[in-house]
């Protein structure tokens, strides 16, 4: 919890941290077990427990219990907690990893990890974080950390960690949960585990005197037409002596007053004596327009009557959409999904599997070409067996974005039903238009901004859907990634200009004038209509392919990375031209013939001082000019094969000092040679083209 002091023991080392934040937490950890399906071990699940200690309610959204080992720097095993409202005196139940064995199953768990945690049953650290985010170190520091417990041989806890526990013992925080003083050491008991739930009868802490005002939240799913009426309970935790009186009103969340329900208020809203509920009942608007669900809350305030404890309350009131959602809502016309991190179902027709997932696109589609039909659908790779393109796949899960695309994540896994089927989806061509060579009216619209890459305004509306290429070329060949020998390329669709790298700054990247005065840059258009071409991806064969090569494509687009990504089905690719051939070497020149090479050296030296370790001639020593040298010389003799001349070079004996590892060596000409061929004769001379550029 805040303002909590760990110990980290290394060794004979000991070193405090504190954390800074009110003294105690209103929520605590207030039981360990991780002994669970053990052998001996009295229940079959591992559990936390947690435990409400203060005087109001909390809302667990977007909160987390992680673990680590006793010694441990990660904390990967994470349980997120759900939307829900833990009342003061109450506890809820966690259940984690299974054993083999176990006499009994906990009571019902108010949450279920999924994954699961597998904890040590007699060692290991416990943090309760405000958020999902992971904890990282040894001891952590974040100022999300609510409470934190180290049990046994723990190199981190509060004060010091509890006792050792067992596969029949677990750490029970003194005073039914109550008990609180920054030393795990001193607040623990280690006993028999006693798992409680959200059922177990309040504990409010405080003597158990006061009497506990608290207000439940509710949902109810929207409607098409017409209302309904979403009731709230307000309730104690004992019947007061005399009436209880307070304040309660509708506020406005992302659902709003007017629209989406009607908002009420009351004044003075009354608990009689000796009764234990008041009803709130709010109406609620229905239409038929795909949403996400919507949130308002409902205030308790100026809370007065004999021996109650609570002085205001809250609760969340859930607007359940109940429209079908098709794949373009989801999608939407902006550069994220309105659905992001939201658990959505829909359906669509399969129109690409690869090993880890597989794209699905809605047949019919919106007819609105700022909004993508299609979306991937990640499997962990572990898809629907038998699973065909043309199968109609329904998909419920939580979408997610991975490097810029949309897709339904695996975390929780997604539920998927498959419907055979056969293709029926055409694609959409690549060409002159699509996408847009022009940076200021890029493909894609929507709400899009300028605030928005040009890549993400080229390639959002396209994310996903099917999509084939007639004629492209290769702009850059396969380059090496780590142990990958070869990895995407870059291409373009034919009839674009041949991507070059113009002069001046990029296109986006100066918005505003400097200080002191204008000026007008020349601007680079980043060539927008370059795309990059994987067909590895969806289980196809990545070929050598050289720059200025044609190629087909059928298949889908992503976005990875920044830019889009043509991935074309399994066999949906094929090399059509492979293009203009490398320099090849020229064959023996005969003794009345002389052959020539020519070389582009364009800015292999100049006299600018570049800045940090950039090897110039200039700042460097004369001997990078000469490896330079070198490095082109070895070029022009594997091409020329002049090798009596290289040999006996006195630039040659010097190269020899450099390696030469980065020029690729040139094949000796099988067919027709690249360099031309003059004959000589006493009178005259003619030399050839150039043999290498």
């Amino acid at each position: 919890m805040r303002n909590r002091s760990f110990r980290m023991a290394a060794v004979a080392a000991v070193s405090c941290l504190c954390l800074a934040g009110t003294a105690h937490a209103q929520v605590v950890i207030s039981q360990v077990y991780g002994g669970g399906g053990n052998s001996g071990a009295p229940y079959t699940h591992d559990f936390i427990e947690l435990f409400n200690a203060g005087s109001t309610p909390q809302d667990l959204s977007g909160w987390s219990v992680q673990y680590a080992s006793s010694g441990g720097t990660t904390w990967s095993n994470t349980t997120e907690l759900p939307a829900v409202t833990l009342q003061p005196g109450q506890y809820l139940l966690i259940q984690e990893a299974v054993g083999s064995g176990g006499d009994q199953p906990l009571p019902t768990p108010d949450v279920i990890g999924a994954p699961p945690i597998s904890m040590s049953g007699s060692k290991g650290k416990v943090a309760l974080v405000s958020s999902t985010a992971s904890l990282s170190g040894a001891c952590p520091t974040d100022a999300s950390i609510v409470d934190f417990v180290g049990y046994g041989a723990a190199n981190c806890a509060e004060t010091a960690p509890t006792a050792a526990l067992s596969n029949t013992t677990a750490a029970l925080r003194n005073g039914d949960g109550c008990t609180d003083t920054d030393d795990n050491s001193a607040d623990f008991t280690v006993g028999a585990p006693a798992p409680r739930n959200s059922a177990t009868p309040l504990n409010p802490c405080g003597g158990g005197s006061g009497i506990v005002l608290s207000i439940a939240d509710a949902s109810i799913a929207e409607g098409d037409t017409g209302t309904t009426t979403l009731d709230f309970t307000v309730s104690l935790s004992a019947p007061a002596i005399g009436d209880v009186h307070f304040t309660i009103a509708t506020a406005d969340g992302s659902a709003t007053a007017g629209s989406d329900y009607v908002a009420v208020s009351v004044a003075d809203a009354v608990i009689a004596d000796g009764t234990q509920t008041f009803t709130f009942p709010v109406t609620i608007n229905g239409d038929s327009d795909p949403e996400s669900d919507e949130t308002f809350t409902v205030e308790v305030t100026g809370v007065s009557g004999t021996d109650v404890v609570t002085t205001s309350e809250s609760a969340t009131g859930t607007i359940v959409n109940d429209d079908p959602l098709r794949i373009f809502h989801i999608q939407g016309d902006g550069a994220h999904s309105p659905f992001l991190n939201q658990t959505v179902s829909t359906s669509g027709e399969v129109t690409a599997i690869g090993a880890g997932g597989f794209f699905m696109q809605d047949a019919e589609g919106d007819g609105n070409p700022d909004t993508s039909d299609a979306i991937f659908v990640y499997t962990g790779y572990n898809n629907p067996a038998g699973l065909q393109v043309g199968d109609v796949a329904t998909v419920t899960g939580k979408i997610i974005e991975f490097y810029g695309l949309t897709e339904f994540g695996n975390s929780p896994p997604a539920t998927i039903t498959v419907v055979p089927g056969t293709p029926t989806i055409q694609p959409i061509d690549l060409d002159l238009s699509t996408p847009s060579a022009d940076p200021d009216q890029p493909r894609c619209q929507g709400s899009l901004t300028a605030a928005d890459s040009v890549a993400v305004r080229n390639w959002r509306c396209l994310q996903s859907m099917r999509v084939r290429l007639v004629d492209g070329v290769v702009s850059a060949p396969n380059y090496k990634s780590y142990s990958v020998p070869l990895r995407e390329f870059y291409a373009y669709v034919e009839g674009h200009p041949r991507p070059m790298r113009g002069p001046g700054l990029p296109f986006g990247s100066v918005d505003i004038p400097p200080p002191g005065g204008s000026y007008d840059p020349p601007v680079w258009d980043a060539v927008p209509y370059v795309f990059g071409v994987d067909p590895s991806h969806l289980g196809g064969s990545m070929p050598a392919i050289n720059g200025g090569a044609h190629f087909s494509a059928d298949g889908v687009m992503g976005f990875d990375y920044g830019i889009g990504m043509l991935w074309p089905a399994s066999d949906g690719f094929a090399v059509t031209d492979p293009g203009p051939a490398y320099p090849v070497a020229a064959d023996p020149a005969a003794a009345s013939e002389v052959t020539i090479a020519s070389q582009n050296v364009w800015r292999l030296f100049n006299d600018v001082n570049d800045s940090g370790s950039i090897d110039d001639c200039r700042l460097r020593s004369s001997s990078a000019c000469d490896c330079r040298s070198c490095r082109c010389r070895s070029a022009r003799c594997s091409a020329l094969r002049p090798w009596s001349r290289c040999r006996k070079s006195r630039t040659r004996r010097r190269c020899r000092r450099w390696p030469t590892a980065s020029t690729p060596t040139i094949p000796r000409s099988t067919t027709t040679p690249s360099c031309s061929r003059a004959t000589t004769s006493a009178a005259s001379t003619s030399a050839s083209s150039s043999a290498a550029t």
